[in-house]
């Protein structure tokens, strides 16, 4: 981490890197949601016979994958718009608030990102249809060509399946999604320069997103040319299939006209077929035909939608970045009136705790052998009697701290963590003080919902202090070293 005394951060930075992750999240999730009702519509595209309905459970299970990574990544993303705006604040507030006396404005607060208004949509319909076979007309005489045959004709939609190939093929050729890994790496390229403590993380989300987003995007190509060698495969089958057909006519000295639609063979024999020379024609051509439909199925379909991305396996890190989002729009610190009048005895509840007076509280909190005396439980409860009556604070707040492995071991991703005593904190993101900063070896990076700003109350106003009640609980979203320092960075959401 670089040291507090060399912190050189901009907070136009921020307000830049939020403006540029909004537009490309909202036009990635846009290029993604507006096909999926195409996409929907080319449902039963497969066919019904057992492979194309293998290859079908392969394709819903990779299209799904796709589309839901894809969302996840866009919420993720447009989450995180949320987040570096308040980081930017932060830091314009902590210039602000480091003049003494200072008579300026206080800085504005950035717009917020538009709400991601997309549908919730369902997984995409299967691919696997209802029939059985392909549907054939005119082909029934003496003997039945297709039991002669005997193999189910493929009988895929080759319209619905033009649709999904184009669709595939044109969702990933959207700028807004073949871009958006390289956009993404551009914002994290931003803060290059910026030195805060938490500008390495940031890079370090922002390129998580990028690689799930290059997943994504190589997924979405894959799938699109597995559809379209389906379709070129199935159309060339119906083609020989056509061929077939017409020799078959001419082998019963009957010129028929042969129809290849979407999922129909159309075949005019009419009753050509009912003849002894018509019995022994399908008995010759009934096997080329089988012939071509094992070869397509064995060399074509059985292989199904094979992809070498898989997106899939960064949902858990989209999980976890979208959840760094506070539950609803973060609001700037405020010296506004506190929701209830303080009394005399709730100053001096909350000025006693930011002196010396946080020790013997937290001490007595924090003693898992004994509750706390009689004398001690009264402050508790005034202290927190007190906090109720201050507005929420809500964001990103910073804890520094020294903590033995004992503790950090409680402090697991996945885990809440229940914090007996008081909890301080700051706004500021640089730490309460160099001193904390540089002595400690855990910093915790926290979205606070209820935090209390008591920084005009307090002994020491310009460590810009947000205080939590005891018995705060915390879910633990992330947790890492600095190979570099050592030190351990935790990241609470409050619950």
């Amino acid at each position: 981490m670089t040291d507090t005394a060399t912190i050189d951060v901009d907070p136009q930075v921020y307000y830049d890197a939020t403006t540029a992750l909004t537009n490309a999240s909202m036009a990635f999730a846009r290029a993604v949601d507006d096909r999926w009702s195409a996409l929907a519509d080319c449902e039963q595209m497969a066919g019904s016979y057992d492979d194309a309905k293998t290859w079908a459970t392969d394709y819903d299970a990779r299209a799904n994958e796709a589309i839901t990574t894809s969302r996840m990544l866009w919420e993720a993303a447009w989450s995180y718009c949320s987040l570096l705006g308040e980081m930017g604040y932060n830091h314009a507030m902590a210039d602000w608030s480091s003049v003494i006396g200072n008579t300026a404005p206080q800085p504005a607060y950035p717009p917020l990102p538009n709400w991601l208004s997309i549908t919730c949509r369902p997984d995409l319909p299967s691919a696997g249809g209802p029939g059985n076979g392909l549907v054939a007309e005119g082909l029934s005489g003496a003997v039945d060509l297709l039991d002669e045959i005997g193999v189910v004709i493929p009988d895929g939609d080759t319209g619905k399946l033009g649709n999904a190939a184009r669709i595939w093929s044109e969702m990933t050729a959207d700028q807004a999604v073949a871009n958006f890994a390289a956009e993404l790496n551009r914002i994290a390229d931003m803060f290059a320069t910026v030195t805060t403590p938490e500008a390495v993380f940031i890079d370090e989300d922002l390129r998580r997103m990028a690689t799930a987003a290059t997943e994504v995007a190589g997924q979405l190509g894959e799938i699109g040319t597995a559809v379209n060698e389906h379709l070129v495969s199935l159309q060339e089958l119906r083609n020989q299939l056509k061929d077939q057909l017409i020799e078959l006519g001419k082998e019963i000295g009957k010129e028929v006209l042969i129809g290849i639609g979407l999922s129909v063979i159309t075949a005019g024999f009419g009753a050509a077929l009912a003849t002894a020379r018509g019995a022994a024609a399908v008995k010759k051509f009934a096997g080329p035909i089988r012939a071509l439909v094992v070869a397509f199925k064995s060399a074509k379909i059985t292989k199904g939608v094979k992809t070498t991305h898989t997106p899939a396996t960064h949902q858990p890190t989209l999980a976890e970045l979208a959840a760094l989002k506070p539950t609803k729009a973060p609001t700037k610190p405020t010296t506004a009136a506190p929701k209830k009048a303080l009394t005399e005895d709730d100053h001096i509840a909350i000025n006693s705790y930011t002196g010396m007076g946080y020790r013997n509280l937290n001490q007595a909190l924090r003693n898992p052998l004994t509750d706390p005396d009689a004398y001690t439980q009264q402050r508790i409860d005034a202290l927190n009697q007190a906090l109720g009556k201050l507005p929420d604070h809500q964001g990103p707040v910073v804890r520094h701290t020294n903590l033995p492995e004992q503790e950090l071991a409680k402090y697991q991703p996945g885990q809440t963590v229940l914090e007996t005593g008081f909890t301080s904190t700051t706004k500021n993101p640089n730490g309460a003080s160099a001193l904390f900063e540089g002595g400690s070896n855990v910093e915790f990076q926290i979205i606070s919902k209820t935090g209390k700003d008591v920084s005009g109350l307090s002994k020491s106003p310009e460590e810009m202090e947000v205080l939590f009640r005891s018995g705060t609980p915390f879910a633990c979203t992330q947790r890492w070293t600095d190979p570099a320092t050592g030190r351990t960075f935790i990241r609470l959401v409050e619950q």
